[in-house]
């Protein structure tokens, strides 16, 4: 079993977390987080963060990589998108980069660089969040390369703890199997 540590941000933490997301996340994201109170971490390892909200998992950091987490529609929908074909998905969930062939549309406008939510053609589910590498313009003429890199996927180990934390209601210790 491993074991999980799961705490309250301090203000002081908090408010590190909030200086680190400049630059990173989109402005809005940022003024809504900052509202916060009570904003919880669970530590599943030395390099892996998930930001909680109540029970409900809002961000997750990976490395130095602060994400949305892909369970929070509401912090999604802050996010642009890049809206992929059906047949993309199955690549993207088992951490493929978005390629331009696979893309049907994107919704937002977006710099190179930026956050983007790599969503589903017929339900518009979010399934990855990746990292664009250009610019929403660019998104409209490219038709051939490489557009987003894949950061985050539904069914990645992060994705799996975030899951996993909508059940876990114990501010202490978790033991996960």
């Amino acid at each position: 079993m491993k074991s999980i540590r799961r705490h309250r941000l301090s203000k002081r933490e908090a408010n590190e977390l909030l200086g680190s997301l400049s630059g990173v996340l989109r402005k809005s994201v940022q003024e809504k987080i900052s509202r916060v109170k009570g904003l919880e971490v669970i530590e599943p390892s030395s390099t892996e963060r998930i930001f909680i909200l109540g029970d409900k998992p809002i961000l997750i950091k990976i490395r130095d990589c602060v994400l949305p987490a892909l369970l929070d529609e509401e912090v999604l929908g802050l996010f642009p998108s890049v809206i992929v074909d059906m047949g993309a998905i199955p690549y993207i969930c088992n951490g493929a980069d978005v390629m331009a062939p696979g893309i049907v549309g994107i919704d937002g406008e977006f710099t190179a660089g930026n956050i983007v939510v790599v969503r589903d053609e017929r339900h518009r589910k979010a399934i990855a969040i990746g990292r664009s590498l250009y610019d929403s313009n660019t998104f409209r003429e490219k038709r051939h390369g490489k557009m987003v890199k894949n950061l985050h996927f539904i069914g990645d180990d992060v994705w799996k703890i975030v899951k996993r934390s909508l059940i876990i209601r114990d501010r202490e210790d978790i033991t996960l199997a």
